[in-house]
């Protein structure tokens, strides 16, 4: 199983590496289905990631220096702004892309101090960490815009918690106190503040006081989807659905360091996890109707049959078999359910002639990079 991982990785690499070594930069997408317009920060951080894994698998200076070549465009970016934010898309929505937005970014850096034996990437993604703020009442960031204003709180949940499992990345590499009492409280703040379905998929939003009039719009917003969900109209679960592995993954990577929080142990948490192998769950993945998106997000897509959200943009098969190591270290019956789903992400959506992931998908860019979530099987 492992080997089939590595040699999609190797594939892909090589395939863009020369590129790379020649200085050239990662080219972005448009965030898939979203279609916002991204700087290629996001991508060169994925692409550092993928690099240093052929690295440490073979131990070939070409794929170091790919590394070293890529953190110093992201180290150097145009896109850095004084105050240690990186513009990472262009969107009426923000230009940071919420919280994820620097968590995707931190990763690509602490993965290149990894590599090069350089702090000065990871002192770099301190600074971006802490340029988003964190409100303690609360327990959640809020976003900083480039300009140094304060945009709000993120209130998509799973974009806060890859925050907080891009400081948990930080933390592995070297300990911050400040950093590590943030995660501690937002952990304990989600034992309440995240909901989940019935059936265990996780919802979209906090649900947390963030405001009277705020808490209580979202409030009616989730027994409206609720309500749609039973009469099989348009909700947020066809969403929810497709981001329900990508929320999971974040957890994995958190629990590396925090498995021992009572969150992990909270009903909600194991309610979550328990439909995340259901093949029932993953099967429905490949079937969902755009139809019943209540985004509308999809309601033009080119995808009529796949969950839009999912094996064509967040990809369980590079999800899945990472979450299974964590969670599910010694059972066969899981590590070969996450290998099947990873079998179906190849057959669907990649094109073993061009070596990049572009059948089936929005964003070609996008996608192919975010294999490097598979590389975590690897440390």
């Amino acid at each position: 199983m492992v080997g089939k991982y590595s040699d999609i990785i190797f594939q892909v690499v090589n395939s863009n590496i020369g590129n790379i070594l020649d200085g050239e930069s990662i080219s972005p997408g448009h965030n898939g289905p979203y279609y916002d317009e991204e700087t290629d920060v996001r991508n060169t951080a994925h692409w550092i990631m993928l690099c240093a894994c052929c690295f440490v698998l073979s131990n070939e200076e070409r794929y170091k220096i790919a590394v070293r070549n890529l953190a110093n465009r992201l180290y150097d970016s145009p896109f850095l702004c004084k105050n240690f934010v990186y513009i990472s898309r262009y969107s009426k929505k923000d230009s940071i892309n919420g919280t994820v937005g620097p968590a995707w970014i931190i990763e690509g850096l602490v993965k290149a101090s990894e590599i090069l034996h350089d702090d000065k990437y990871v002192n770099l993604a301190i600074k971006v960490f802490k340029s988003q703020k964190f409100i303690e009442k609360n327990s959640l960031w809020t976003r900083i815009n480039e300009n140094g204003r304060d945009i709000g709180f993120d209130l998509t949940y799973n974009h806060e918690l890859w925050f907080a499992a891009a400081g948990s990345i930080i933390i592995d590499y070297c300990y911050d106190e400040a950093i590590d009492a943030q995660i501690n409280s937002f952990l304990s703040m989600s034992i309440k503040g995240v909901r989940v379905l019935p059936d265990g998929i996780l919802n979209h939003y906090v649900d947390t006081w963030v405001g009277m009039k705020r808490a209580i719009s979202f409030n009616k917003q989730y027994y409206i989807k609720l309500l749609n969900d039973v009469r099989n109209k348009p909700s947020m679960r066809y969403k929810e659905e497709g981001y329900h592995l990508f929320s999971m993954y974040a957890f994995a990577i958190l629990y590396k360091r925090y498995g021992s929080h009572p969150f992990f142990k909270c009903k909600k948490f194991l309610k979550a996890l328990d439909i995340t192998f259901n093949k029932r769950f993953i099967e429905k993945l490949e079937h969902a109707n755009p139809m019943l998106d209540g985004t509308h997000i999809t309601k033009k897509s080119i995808l009529h049959t796949l969950n839009a959200y999912a094996y064509p943009y967040n990809a369980p098969g590079f999800e899945l078999p990472y979450i299974a190591k964590i969670f599910y270290p010694s059972d066969a019956n899981i590590a070969n359910e996450s290998a099947e789903a990873f079998d179906k992400q190849i057959s669907l959506t990649y094109d073993p002639y061009k070596k990049i992931f572009c059948r089936n998908t929005e964003d070609e860019r996008v996608l192919t990079a975010r294999l490097y979530e598979l590389t975590r099987v690897f440390q």
